[in-house]
């Protein structure tokens, strides 16, 4: 894009299906007036299924053009490629939940135990079809686009390509592309949560309405993943030209048929799939046609194998107090939390496939370079990954207060203030332990040793907020509100050389000074200020037979300032939601409009195609959602939905210092509507 030229493009239209089936029961055993058990108990499974069909077009280089067209250099250098990725996946889930209240007249209880067992399991060749379809491209081609700004509206260009002798080439017919390789990636992961909950309540037997409220609680959390990524090579019998797909029935004739897309001068823009159902099939048949790469098997397995066990202990105390005849309540109160993690990882060391002294320093032969491990491709792996060879275990503790004050300053109208402090939690795979160590024959510029932070902290964040409320006053409720949160400690990716400290901190021989550290740290600073916006009024002057109606808006505007606020990330600055709701005994109907303003993405390396300070964005949208649900009684219902009826796509841009409007946009993603529709029931 620093040429200010469309080079690229390509479209993947994408299904998916989804089957859910949830069930639930619940028992409640009052025993007395004071004291209740309630269990409960749930399964659901799901299964979705998801393809993707990826036709690709490089215009090379020396490409020329502008706003509204590209066209090829006429040495030949285009391209145009075509791949397939899709899966099934399953997830069964099984919660049980035990609760149990003591309701005195002084003292209240509350426990509770619960157990969940999840899994998710990914399948493609298990099912027949490989998840993808790797194939050469049609190359040394002379490729034209014109009509490059209608894909602001949301129209492909169209297409013209030649041979370098000038020959038409229909660059979306792979009939002529060479088969390369089919392509699985199963895994099975399982989670597994248990906790614990303990509260007492006292009300205390002062003059004013007080209480006090202090508990426990435990949980532990358990997520285990392996992954199966294998590869199998397309090599018929009779070289490059047996490869070629129009040798064989792999083609999606019924999911061709269907017309995806107009051009901008009307045309069809037409393309033949390939179908990974087919090509599965095409391996059952002929086996010896496809050499299966076990050297990639192994280590794609290992690399993918993870677990994690993390216990959250907690406790806490509050206390809620009244004052001026419950004008002012004051709620405050501190929760004390401990995580402790453990975690195992995969371990890539490529120093382990040389020859190492007995202090575990690299050994040189006479010409000073380092020896390798005598043995073949499949001994050295197996020295250089070692499965979940990387352990870690980290702690961190700290005590989160928090206190709420609301004021009524009238029957309709209520003021409110409150401070929270709270925490950031990394996600599982940012502190599952993992390490990778590039070759140490490679040169000092490219060396690294890429670490998961096992020791990253969570962010923390002091949270600030006021509001004033109005309620029920002729049928309407608003509400006005500032708050700010100022955040320390968030997640950044640093790259450090090696230090002696810095090495010992991650149980690496200093040998490795040469080499750069890259991971996660805690770092930096940024704080959000913003603006609360609602009101809802109900129509009340509507005739008695349309009553029921509701209007109602919604509006947050936020601000980033601070040193870091650079490093922030899918950051809104404006959302409104606003719509009508129509309530009846038996019947109940929502619109929903919701826009975003735009969002700033991550930042956008410097490279021959973008320009330096470049930054991705996600471009304003606004969608529509709607809803209806009709009871025919108290225990059975029927409802409907759609999500996006607009059918709003996501559009994500590149910006950069120079770069024009026209060249900017980067994807634009059609994601088409969501329809729901079943049945509720109790029994």
């Amino acid at each position: 894009r620093v040429t200010k030229v469309q080079t690229s493009m390509a479209f993947r239209p994408v299904t998916q299906s989804f089957e859910r089936t949830r069930y639930s029961a619940t028992a409640d055993w009052r025993v007395n007036r004071a004291n209740a058990f309630r269990l409960m108990l749930q399964r659901s499974n799901e299964d979705a299924v998801t393809t993707q069909s990826i036709s690709t077009v490089n215009f090379g280089a020396g490409a020329t053009g502008g706003p509204t067209f590209t066209q090829g250099a006429a040495t030949g250098v285009g391209t145009a490629a075509q791949s397939f990725d899709g899966s099934n996946i399953y997830r069964d889930t099984d919660a049980a939940f035990l609760r149990y209240n003591y309701d005195g007249d002084t003292w209240k209880v509350a426990a509770s135990l619960s157990y969940s067992q999840a899994t998710r399991t990914r399948k493609d060749v298990d099912n027949g079809f490989f998840r993808s379809i790797t194939s050469s491209s049609i190359s040394a081609l002379i490729i034209r686009a014109d009509g490059l700004d209608g894909l602001w509206s949301e129209t492909p260009p169209k297409f013209t390509a030649t041979t370098r002798t000038g020959t038409p080439v229909d660059i979306f017919d792979p009939s002529n592309m060479s088969l390369t390789a089919g392509t699985t990636n199963q895994f099975e992961e399982l989670g597994r949560r248990d906790g614990a909950t303990l509260e007492l309540s006292r009300i205390l037997p002062l003059r004013i309405p007080a209480s006090i409220k202090v508990g426990g609680s435990i949980g532990r959390q358990l997520r285990d993943t392996r992954t199966t990524t294998s590869s199998w090579a397309f090599s018929p019998p009779g070289g490059a030209d047996a490869r070629l797909a129009q040798n064989y029935d792999i083609f999606a004739t019924g999911f061709t048929a269907r017309k995806h897309w107009t051009d901008i001068s009307g045309g069809d823009l037409h393309v033949q799939w390939l179908d990974p159902s087919k090509f599965y099939q095409l391996y059952q048949k002929h086996p010896e046609y496809f050499v299966f790469d076990a050297a990639t098997d192994y280590r794609n397995a290992v690399l993918n194998s993870k677990a994690l066990e993390e216990v959250i202990t907690a406790g806490f105390f509050r206390s809620d107090l009244k004052f001026m005849q419950n004008r002012l309540s004051l709620i405050s109160g501190v929760r004390f939390e401990r995580t402790d993690d453990e975690g195992w990882g995969p371990l890539n060391d490529i120093r382990a496939t040389f020859v190492l002294d007995s202090s575990g320093n690299l050994v040189r032969d006479a010409a000073g370079n380092f020896i390798r491990v005598a043995g073949d491709t499949a001994t050295r792996d197996k020295l250089q990954y070692k499965d979940r060879g990387s352990h870690a275990t980290k702690s961190y503790s700290g005590y989160y207060p928090s206190v709420n004050a609301s004021f009524t300053l009238h029957e309709n109208l209520v003021a409110r203030a409150a401070y929270a402090r709270t925490i950031g939690r990394p996600s599982l795979n940012e502190i599952i332990p993992g390490v990778t160590i590039t070759d140490p024959t490679s040169a000092s510029s490219n060396r690294t040793i890429t670490i998961v932070n096992t020791g990253l902290k969570p962010w923390t964040s002091d949270n600030y907020d006021l509001s004033l409320e109005l309620y029920q006053l002729k049928g309407a409720d608003a509400s006005v509100g500032v708050f700010r949160k100022d955040i320390t400690n968030f997640f950044g990716q640093t790259r450090v050389p090696a230090t002696p400290e810095l090495l010992a901190d991650f149980g690496l021989a200093e040998e490795q000074l040469d080499y750069d550290v890259v991971t996660k740290a805690n770092f930096g600073a940024a704080s959000i200020t913003g603006v609360e916006w609602s009101y809802r009024q109900s129509l009340l002057f509507l005739p008695s037979w349309a009553r029921g109606f509701q209007v109602f808006i919604n509006l947050t505007k936020l601000s980033l300032s601070g040193a870091n606020a650079e490093d922030f990330s899918s950051f809104s600055p404006r959302n409104v939601n606003w719509g009508v709701t129509f309530a009846r005994p038996k019947f109940v109907a929502k619109f929903n409009v919701a826009q975003h303003q735009g969002v700033r993405l991550a930042s956008v390396n410097a490279s021959n195609s973008e320009v330096a300070d470049s930054y991705q964005w996600e471009a304003p949208k606004t969608t529509i959602d709607v809803s209806a649900e009709y009871r025919f009684n108290r225990k059975f219902a029927v409802y409907i939905g759609a999500r996006n009826l607009s059918r709003t796509p996501k559009r994500s841009s590149t910006f950069g210092p120079g770069v024009p409007d026209y060249a900017t946009l980067r994807v634009v993603q059609h994601y088409g509507s969501l329809y729901t529709f079943g049945v509720k029931g109790e029994f």
